[in-house]
């Protein structure tokens, strides 16, 4: 499925520099309710206001989650971010998990080859817990503008990030923050059989992240 996913994006999607495979799969801890996430740099050529009809057309085409978020090259070398991406994380955020995206297709890119200061594990905890209470409520009423999914991911990248603070190495590999996870056990245990298929009841997941938070 990854290579027919990355062909097809690659031959068909104009203006992707480089293509790469991110989340639970490019690190080999995917469940039955892991999605597909490519990330792709991109030029000017690339048209951002059709990203939403290539992702309906690439989920129907391969009959799976699929999503492509473009990010932008002049963005990562210091100029003005474009896309839906960039309207939900800021790219320094985002570059934390860049040294684990799995590189399938076009330019190798490396860090040190963009002008953009990745955050620090403070900011990134500041980051997604801020993101967790903004969405929070409309997460209780089903009124998220992403799937639920997703807010689980910001958990765990939230409590990811609070376990490279006391010194853990960053990681997208849900499995080992669920495993390492201390004050969070609960909660990242209710995320961890969420994101594996069990009948988790959203209640109870948001219930045990309000305990955790203390809201």
């Amino acid at each position: 499925m990854e290579e027919k996913i990355s062909s097809f994006v690659w031959k068909d999607v104009e203006g992707v520099k480089a293509l790469s495979l991110a989340g639970s799969r490019a690190v080999g801890c995917e469940t039955s309710r892991s999605d597909w996430d490519f990330f792709g740099i991109t030029d000017e050529l690339y048209d951002y206001e059709r990203e939403s009809d290539l992702n309906d057309q690439l989920s129907s085409r391969f009959e799976a989650d699929v999503r492509f978020r473009a990010i932008c090259h002049a963005a990562l070398l210091g100029g003005s971010p474009k896309g839906v991406l960039c309207k939900y994380i800021p790219l320094r955020v985002l570059l934390r998990s860049f040294p684990e995206w799995k590189h399938l297709r076009g330019e190798s890119f490396r860090l040190d080859d963009f002008s953009i200061e990745v955050a620090s594990d403070q900011d990134a905890v500041r980051f997604h817990k801020g993101r967790l209470k903004q969405y929070f409520e409309k997460a209780r009423t089903d009124a998220l503008p992403f799937p639920f999914a997703d807010y689980v991911k910001s958990i765990f990248l939230w409590i990811g990030a609070r376990q490279a603070l006391r010194g853990h190495e960053m990681t997208m590999s849900y499995v080992d923050i669920a495993v390492r996870a201390d004050e969070q056990e609960k909660l990242a245990r209710l995320c961890l059989q969420y994101r594996e298929g069990s009948d988790v009841p959203k209640s109870e997941l948001l219930e045990a992240l309000q305990d955790t938070l203390g809201w």
